[in-house]
């Protein structure tokens, strides 16, 4: 038929056109020497015939003759180019977005380039074992594209994205990265498309250098048993419930794979994958891995140090868990998005107990907006979070409100540790509602701040500071509608302390249960700036629990002499409850207390006792640090000129990361407030 004639012709014409191009490439290979000192010879990849295969006998490629690409099969040992070339189309001519490429056979390759806007797609033919890309060079991603393989990559300089993103898209994929992966400031995917068990095993070695940022984007079942390394940002965007981070494929190793990773660390959701109606995850994270059994915030032994010294960033909607058993992961310096979440087990059992030791850098973070999460909504996976190091850490999340119970408390060893949420919505409590301890405060260390926390708080030798480092007012109280119970106690020499501005500004602190003091001390101090009249009076604390017999002692610091202030308790009835039973029960009142300060005469000033304070104090610059010395320092915050906070601390020596110039430093003690200047 005339038809068939057509397609005979048709098929001898290309037939003749590929063994001319052939002959010409042979041809050109033979008279070709190539030196190992110089670079590879380019090959550009058209796929004028728009067979799509990269094989030697396919004449996909083009030899750049000076702006004509003379047409050749692939020559061993060049240098693969793909700069938008292609047909990015069907066999029928349609438009493609995606440039699909089959290897056939074994490619000996010097490098490959990707420097384009454009998607390619390079996968094997016909055997994934030997349809693959050989050789000494590296493969290198630049431009915004994206580059998704299929086919084994045995290249010994492995890979290197500088733009864009390479992807494997199988979890039964080959190696298509090669002996390592150097990220500078590009992306890979890993077994994106996978959304079922079991979980893909990640071990190629990658690299972020210094100053840079990597991403890794996981599919949802992904364990990253390889190696890091470099100094760079590393960002992970997990893809569900079940990215780990491990040594072996059972998940039951401590996690040596960071060890030689000195960069940051950033957990972001990935969302990027559909699911069906009621198949979705039920959240996304990274999970931890360790054999240590931690022995419980009293000793502080067995703690996986593997992150000790990273910051961690926890983006929106993505968090860490931890793998079963009782476990404590430690974090240099945490930081979080709104939504950003720490939590306990990864599934739900009442077994497994996590805890997180975070703030291990010696860093300040003043707004850690951290979910604390009952991921199965089942009163499950109990954890809680350990707040070590010198510096000073501000939780301001507003997610907190769960019905759950879980929460096992924060619990402040070192430095500072306080809350920041609106006291005025009392659906929102700041740190989780527990069953056990919502807030403890150890011997040395400092907590408390201005919102709502839920159960108790428990000062144990630490100081419990009413408000967020200035005036405000701390709830202890359930959310509304529910009803657990916020005592304070205080214990083996804990003191809580108030600050006194005026009449209408000052801190309080009310309790839904008791407030006992076991015959500690209740401090007092003037504000930063104060104005006092003769006969203001401040309602301190109100408890709704009077503990029978209990005592405290209140202390004044930082008034001036004309100025006396007293304490006196007033009791009133806040409730009933029933003694006795059956026709012996009867109802009798419940009495709660309020500690109010009266004052007689007046004083206004900074909270300074007097001028001795500033020669007690020894502030100066070292080795490109601050240096405060002396007693009874209890806050230094360092300003530069433009009135600009770079520094929040209770550290007697602050490294200043900055420019050299004059800072101003405001040192607040027992006895007073004092600024001074200070030149680096």
């Amino acid at each position: 038929s005339l038809v068939g004639s057509e397609m005979c012709i048709r098929d001898s014409l290309k037939t003749m056109r590929k063994n001319t191009f052939l002959s010409v490439a042979l041809l050109a290979a033979s008279v070709s020497v190539v030196n190992a000192q110089e670079a590879p010879k380019e090959l550009f990849w058209q796929n004028s015939s728009n067979t799509g295969i990269w094989s030697i006998m396919d004449s996909e490629w083009g030899e750049d003759l000076g702006g004509f690409y003379l047409p050749t099969g692939w020559q061993e040992g060049c240098m693969a180019v793909f700069n938008g070339g292609g047909a990015f189309a069907d066999t029928d001519g349609n438009a493609k977005t995606v440039e699909s490429i089959k290897v056939s056979g074994e490619m000996q390759v010097g490098g490959i380039k990707f420097d384009s806007d454009k998607n390619y797609s390079i996968s094997y033919s016909s055997d994934k074992a030997t349809d693959k890309i050989v050789g000494d060079g590296t493969l290198i991603k630049e431009g915004t594209g994206t580059l998704t393989l299929n086919v084994l990559n045995q290249l010994k300089g492995g890979t290197i994205v500088r733009g864009g993103q390479v992807n494997s898209d199988k979890k039964d994929s080959p190696n298509v990265f090669g002996d390592t992966i150097v990220l500078d400031n590009g992306s890979i995917g890993v077994a994106m498309s996978e959304i079922s068990t079991p979980a893909c095993q990640f071990t190629v070695p990658v690299g972020i250098p210094e100053g840079k940022v990597g991403s890794i984007w996981a599919g949802r079942y992904l364990q990253f048993t390889n190696k890091f390394y470099g100094k760079g940002t590393l960002v992970i965007y997990a893809g569900g419930e079940r990215t780990y981070i491990t040594d072996d494929k059972a998940g039951k190793k401590d996690m040596t794979c960071w060890d030689d990773f000195e960069g940051d660390l950033v957990v972001a959701a990935n969302k990027t994958v559909e699911y069906a109606e009621g198949k979705a995850p039920a959240f996304f994270g990274l999970q931890f891995n360790t054999t240590k059994t931690f022995t419980g915030v009293a000793d502080m032994e067995g703690i996986d140090s593997t992150l000790v010294n990273t910051k961690v960033t926890l983006k929106e909607d993505a968090g860490l868990t931890g793998v079963s058993g009782t476990r404590c992961f430690a974090i240099g310096e945490l930081n979080a998005e709104e939504g950003g979440f720490l939590s306990g087990y990864g599934s739900g059992s009442s077994n497994p107990v996590i805890w997180w030791s975070i703030g291990n850098s010696n860093t300040d973070v003043t707004n850690l907006p951290l979910w604390l999460r009952d991921n199965t909504k089942a009163n499950k996976n109990a954890f809680g979070v350990i707040k070590e190091g010198a510096g000073t850490y501000i939780f301001t999340g507003t997610k907190n409100s769960d019905t759950g119970k879980v929460f096992l408390g924060l619990h402040v060893k070192k430095g500072r540790a306080y809350i920041n949420t609106p006291v005025d919505d009392p659906t929102i409590t700041a740190l989780c509602r527990s069953e056990k301890t919502a807030m403890a405060i150890y011997e040395g260390a400092i907590g408390g701040g201005n919102g709502r926390i839920t159960s108790e708080v428990i000062v144990d030798g630490g100081t419990l500071e009413v408000g967020c480092q200035g005036i405000g007012q701390l709830i202890l109280d359930d959310i509304e509608g529910q009803s657990l119970k916020s005592p304070l106690t205080v214990k083996n020499g804990g003191t809580v302390e108030f600050e006194l501005a005026n009449a209408t500004s000052y801190d309080k602190l009310t309790s839904n249960n008791t407030a006992t003091f076991n015959g500690n001390k209740i401090i007092v101090k003037a504000a930063e700036t104060f104005d006092i009249k003769d006969g203001d009076s401040f309602t301190i604390l109100d408890a709704a629990i009077k503990p029978e017999g209990d005592t405290y002692e209140v202390e004044f610091q930082g008034f001036p002499v004309s100025l006396t202030l007293a304490a006196t308790e007033e009791s009133y009835q806040s409730g009933t409850k029933t003694e006795g039973e059956g026709e012996t029960a009867t109802e009798v009142p419940v009495m709660g207390y309020k500690i109010v300060i009266t004052a007689k005469g007046s004083g206004s000033g900074t909270g300074l006792e007097d001028f001795n304070v500033a020669d007690e104090l020894a502030v100066y610059a070292q080795n490109g640090s601050i240096v405060v010395k002396g007693a009874g320092v209890e806050n230094v915050i360092v300003m530069n000129t433009q009135g600009q906070v770079v520094a929040n601390t209770n550290a007697s020596i602050i490294p200043m990361n900055t420019v050299q110039g004059m800072y101003i430093v405001k040192v607040k003690t027992i006895a007073g407030i004092v600024t001074k200047k200070v030149i680096l």
